[in-house]
């Protein structure tokens, strides 16, 4: 549906904070006659099929189910009636169980009023006339259909023979346009002639032609216009500038013209082209909302012949999500969605008379970008965040609002509404067209009243649309991987090596060359490599290592729903798997793609299903192992919203990336962006690039380790690529002593954490929270949202460094051109002759993938000179990343030289300093001669060699830095310094951080012996979570939670570790616990369950690694307790400071006698010199001080 505008009041911050709950409701479909009272009753009836908690009011064409407190599904009928089954979208439906409600009739309306909201249905509406209106209890409304914006809709119309068009024009014929002649109707007037006025589906099967200024007549339902037919056949180019060969899949204007819709219409997957020097125009009007889906792409036919102008008349609305134009002209309104937003530029909009606006209504901030709201008050413009009634419905690829900016309410399109079969895509000898799947879409749509809380949408999102499975046990810890030719032995050998240089290791990945066939594609072994294949699985298990096998499709013109297909990949995918595989990597990176029968779901996310089901059928009760493309990025690049129903599937890969600093930045930020709004928690990155230009650095290798040692999955890759060494093995010579030293302490201390990432992976399975959270989840300040640091859990700040020394820090920012920079591009790879283009730009961070700069300059072979002045805003290094070759000059020297065909390589020049505030010349010269195109000006904090700096966001609560100890009692933004071996890693004042033994092959996910790393100071929690491991038991409740708490008290405080509950068992009925009292200043009277306790004091080591299982520490002195824990009883240990002993070193001597002097004088106060009590350091208590000494 086209998105309708907003209107009415509601007030978001009066609905409260709910619990969200789980179940489903079958229809009823009872109508109002002579016996009216009686049905009525029937109608309101909270009992409806074998969930009787789950309310349901039904009217003539709509249907409201009450799921949950917070939970509310709206549905329209269509000729079936209502839909109860699961679908794709709304698999979890079944699991919430409902919400106590009052029902009432009132007129011609059917009232449910629970504890929180109160909805009504006009029975005799229809859902578009505002049938259903949901309103808290202060009679404040939060949702009607009027208020919604279908973001994702964009949808089209049910194609029919009445309302379907495929439209062909003369000389844009192709052989791959599926429409028959007699359907492929040439020109406009053609088509308007078919659809007869009534709107529907045009389809560009051919080329679509525009000679002369049309107005497409009035319609009485909206026009969809694509290039993609509702059987999923795809007419368009994949390189929208190849199009121009037959222009196929295309709408061509010619120049100057004008193309008029007076209905609501949308253009989505299709290429648009402009054929003439003078733009042409779209243009709505007659108050239609047209929009353009991120699916539309533009191609000029020359460079000359710019992108089409929109026009929006002041009644029109137009919604611009994809494409581009030259210009935004009229009076109307414009709205931008998340991606339009990251490259409008203002310029476009300077002849634009009417309002912009972004998804949610609100209008855009200073220079046309998103606002940066703190409680509600843009901090750049000072907007102000309304309260409006506008809900916009979200669909299949949508992100979830940031964590801080949750709406009151959050609406969902089950669209496209898809049955699956009941063993989903698994083969069982289906015989229709699409195996079982059975799609059949209506309105339907699910609202979550989240009270503005971000934890409370993501449970109620993940109940709704399926829950993630928790990941295996072993494959938290340390997976090693490689694109390589390698036989059996060589594998077998890189397990050796791991055992013997005392790397963990529990999963091995073998790339696409465990297959015979060269195209790597096929499911025959390669025997040359692996001649007995069953027996090479074998003994990966007994050296305790899961395997896991990549993937490719075949190339087959098949729907990937067709029974041939699923039999094809079932019967291999599982024949495979009983030889002894654990798992498989479904990787879309390859020459082939499956066929999605659906245009508004990619082979992407499709085949994530695809392969979850066939693997769920074959495990059983046991969890699959499955790793699969993340569906919004591609080779490290975000290029969509994910899916909303992607989070289930499996671990989650970032594609083929490069090595350099800012790629490892990107995976960063893309991983901490996307977990918070809705991607899978299971994160992967290629750890160490998967190509590198030349040698990767011990440096560079070793921040990419540090980052994965934290990150959600470990897993190294590379390429075997150009005969050079690109292997990341751990142990390999070409990395010092000292590098594998610092990388096993990493890959050690996520052993040692073992505990805390399997407690994440309960807690994403319950809540939908990811591991790695972003600040704003719990601390409410702008900097809170910065992608480049999260917490693990709670507790546990983490700030990864994606530069070593000399590699640069960060792209020099266009604040520091004052006059921006001056672009000139050359069809040469000499930067010679005559310009071939010329443009301003605001900065020089360009990735142009395998395109140009601009239609005039060649793909290849293509060269470009950067000028301008740089003003620094700190004192700092420059230099250039690019691929391929570049140089930079500062006040004519040269400055940085790279003058040479690579991939992605950095120059930095650490020997010359550029001044804050002084001012610069520069020149950037740059080529590419193939392939991808990246060039960057960067910068990097000054720092001693072989240090890194960055800033870091230390939130309120007081925290402490884990390698140094000093500590950070407000909030701020901090320049910390690190060396190689750390990284900046914070501990909040009250956290309880698990521990245990890094033990590799890891055998178990229950935990007899417990270390808890307690850092004195403040309040806090944990809960630790412990099941088989290996099974899907824990769904059903087969699971033990044994939670401790932390109490601050004055001169002290309290650890509880709770009786542990749940039904899993295991053969131990105790645990050895060992609490560490991580603490700054001396503690003593130390009791466990209220008797004296034998504690040993362990002095703090600047050179130990942090958060062990035991041993020194290098934040502070750690205080040991070891003791037999009962798991049926709860265990309390207490402390209290020690009193006297101000140095800390456990023994009250002369030094603390001369520290209480010290303080005296000072007129100084500090508890643990306070001997008598009252409050003040006395002469009193240096002689109390001094009696005790031994």
């Amino acid at each position: 549906m086209i998105a309708k505008r907003a209107c009415g009041v509601h007030n978001k911050d009066r609905t409260a904070k709910f619990c969200p709950n789980g179940g489903i409701a079958l229809k009823q479909s009872l109508q109002i006659t002579a016996l009216g009272l009686i049905a009525a009753l029937l109608l309101l009836l909270p009992v409806c099929g074998a969930d009787a908690s789950v309310v349901t009011l039904v009217g003539d064409a709509v249907r409201v189910q009450l799921l949950s407190d917070t939970v509310i599904r709206v549905e329209a009928k269509d000729a079936s009636g209502f839909e109860d089954r699961a679908t794709l979208i709304a698999a979890g439906r079944a699991d919430f169980s409902g919400v106590a409600a009052a029902t009432r009739t009132e007129g011609d309306n059917l009232i449910a009023e629970t504890d929180r909201y109160v909805v009504t249905l006009a029975k005799g509406k229809a859902l578009t006339a505002d049938a259903v209106t949901v309103a808290d209890k202060n009679g404040n409304i939060l949702w009607r259909y009027s208020y919604s914006v279908d973001k994702a809709g964009l949808t089209p119309p049910a194609a029919t023979s009445a309302n379907l068009v495929y439209y062909n024009y003369p000389d844009g014929n192709s052989a791959s346009d599926g429409a028959t002649a007699a359907t492929a109707k040439q020109g406009w007037g053609a088509t308007a002639k078919v659809l007869g006025a009534k709107g529907g589906t045009i389809v560009f099967s051919g080329r679509g032609y525009m000679g002369g200024s049309y107005t497409f007549p009035k319609q009485s339902s909206p026009l969809y216009i694509t290039a993609v037919a509702p059987d999923g056949t795809d007419y368009r180019y994949t390189d929208a500038a190849a199009a121009l060969d037959d222009r196929t899949g295309t709408l061509s204007i010619r120049e100057g013209l004008t193309l008029t819709l007076q209905s609501d219409t949308t253009f989505d997957k299709v290429i648009l082209l402009s054929s003439g020097a003078t733009p042409a125009t779209i243009k709505a009007t007659g108050g239609a909302v047209v929009a353009f889906g991120e699916g539309v792409t533009f191609a000029a036919t020359d460079a000359s012949y710019p992108a089409p102008v929109l026009n929006i008349a002041a009644d029109a609305t137009a919604l611009w999500y994809g494409g581009m134009f030259s210009a935004v002209t009229g009076g109307g309104t414009l709205v931008v969605n998340r991606v339009t937003l990251e490259t409008l530029d203002a310029a476009l909009l300077a002849d634009f008379t009417g309002k912009v606006v972004d998804e949610d209504g609100a209008p855009l901030c200073t220079g046309c970008r998103a606002h940066s709201f703190r409680n509600k008050v843009c901090t750049v413009c000072g907007y102000i965040e309304s309260d409006g009634a506008h809900v916009p419905t979200h669909g299949f690829y949508s992100a979830l609002p940031d964590p801080g900016d949750t709406p009151a309410v959050y609406a969902l399109a089950d669209y496209p509404r898809i049955i699956p079969a009941a063993k989903g895509a698994a083969y069982v000898g289906s015989t229709d067209a699409a195996s079982g799947f059975v799609r059949r879409d209506a309105t339907d749509i699910y609202l979550v009243l989240t009270g503005g809380d971000a934890v409370s949408l993501r449970t109620d999102f993940v109940t709704l649309t399926g829950r993630v499975p928790i990941s295996g046990i072993k494959t938290f810890g340390s997976w090693y991987s490689r694109y390589q030719d390698w036989t059996a032995t060589d594998y077998k050998n890189v397990i050796a090596n791991y055992r013997a240089n005392g790397f963990p290791l529990d999963v091995l990945v073998i790339d696409t060359k465990w297959r015979a066939a060269e195209d790597g594609t096929g499911y025959d072994i390669a025997t040359n490599n692996f001649p007995d294949m069953p027996g090479f699985l074998a003994d990966a298990h007994k050296s305790g290592v899961l395997t896991i096998f990549n993937d490719h499709t075949h190339q087959s013109s098949n729907s990937a729903l067709s029974p041939t297909e699923l039999k094809w990949h079932t019967e291999n995918l599982q024949k495979i798997l009983a030889m002894g595989l654990d798992g498989w990597w479904y990787d879309r990176n390859w020459k082939y793609a499956l066929k999605s029968p659906y245009s508004e779901i990619t082979p992407s996310t499709l085949g994530k299903v695809i392969y979850s089901d066939i693997l769920t059928d074959y495990a059983g009760n046991d969890r699959i192992f499955l790793m699969v493309n993340a569906d919004w990025d591609r080779n490290g690049t975000i290029e969509s919203d994910p899916s909303v129903i992607g989070h289930r599937y499996g671990i989650q890969w970032t594609g083929d990336i490069t090595s350099e600093a800012l790629q490892l930045r990107e995976e960063l930020t893309n991983m901490v962006d996307m977990t918070a709004v809705g991607s899978s928690p299971y994160i992967s990155s290629d750890l160490g690039g998967f190509k590198r230009a030349r040698q990767q650095s011990n440096e560079m290798y070793t921040r990419w380790m540090q980052y994965g040692a934290l990150s959600p999955v470990f897993r190294i890759h590379s390429t075997m690529t150009s005969g050079a060494e690109y292997n990341k093995l751990p142990c390999n010579s070409q990395y010092t002593a000292a590098t594998q030293t610092i990388v096993r302490n990493y890959m050690n201390l996520r052993y040692n954490l073992l505990p805390l990432f399997y407690t994440l992976g309960h807690e994403a399975y319950e809540t939908g929270l990811p591991l790695t959270r972003r600040l704003d989840f719990y601390y409410d300040e702008p900097a809170a949202k910065d992608n480049t640091e999260y917490l693990l859990g709670r507790d546990l700040l983490v700030a990864p460094l994606w530069s070593a020394y000399g590699e640069g820090d960060e792209v020099v920012p266009a604040a520091w051109f004052a006059n921006g920079v001056t672009a000139q591009y050359y069809n040469n790879t000499t930067a010679s002759g005559e310009a071939a283009y010329s443009e301003h730009c605001a900065d020089i961070d360009f990735e142009f993938g395998s395109g140009s700069p601009h239609a005039l300059v060649n793909k290849d072979n293509f060269s470009a000179v950067y000028t301008g002045q740089i003003t620094p805003a700190e004192d700092c290094w420059i230099g250039i990343v690019a691929d391929d070759g570049a140089r930079l000059y500062v006040d004519g020297e040269l400055f940085a030289d790279g003058w040479k065909a690579d991939w992605m390589v950095s120059y930095v020049n650490t020997d010359r300093v550029l001044h804050a505030g002084k001012t610069y010349s520069f020149r950037v010269e740059y080529y590419d001669k193939s392939g991808g195109a990246v060039c960057r000006l960067v910068y990097e904090h000054v720092t001693d060699k072989g240090e890194t700096a960055r800033d870091v966001y230390i939130p309120a609560g007081g925290f402490t830095d884990l390698f140094t100890g000093k500590y950070y009692p407000e909030a701020g933004t901090y320049r910390v310094t690190n060396g190689i071996e750390t990284t900046p890693l914070f501990v909040r004042a009250g956290a309880i951080l698990p521990a245990v033994k890094a033990v590799s092959p890891i055998t178990a996910a229950d935990f007899a012996a417990l270390s808890l790393n307690v850092f004195t100071g403040g309040d806090g929690s944990y809960t630790l979570y412990e099941d088989d491991g290996e099974t899907l038991d824990y769904q059903s409740g087969k699971l033990r939670k044994t939670t401790v708490t932390q109490t601050a008290a004055a001169g002290g405080g309290s650890l509880t570790i709770g009786a542990a509950t749940g039904d899993f068992t295991t053969d131990y009925t105790a645990r050895t616990v060992t609490v560490r009292l991580h603490s700054a200043s001396a503690i003593g009277n130390v009791r466990l369950d209220g008797k004296p306790a034998t504690v040993t004091r362990i002095p703090r080591d600047s050179a130990a690694f942090p958060l062990a299982e035991t041993g020194a520490a290098p934040d502070s002195d750690v205080y040991e307790i070891t003791f037999e824990a009962s798991l049926a009883s709860a265990h309390t240990v207490t402390w209290e400071a020690a009193r006297g002993d101000l140095d800390g070193d456990g023994r009250i001597t002369v030094r603390d006698v001369l520290a209480a002097l010290r303080i005296l004088l000072d007129a100084g106060s500090d508890t643990a010199a306070d001997l008598d009590g009252d409050g003040r350091v006395t002469m009193q208590d240096v002689v109390l001080i001094l009696a005790e000494v031994g």
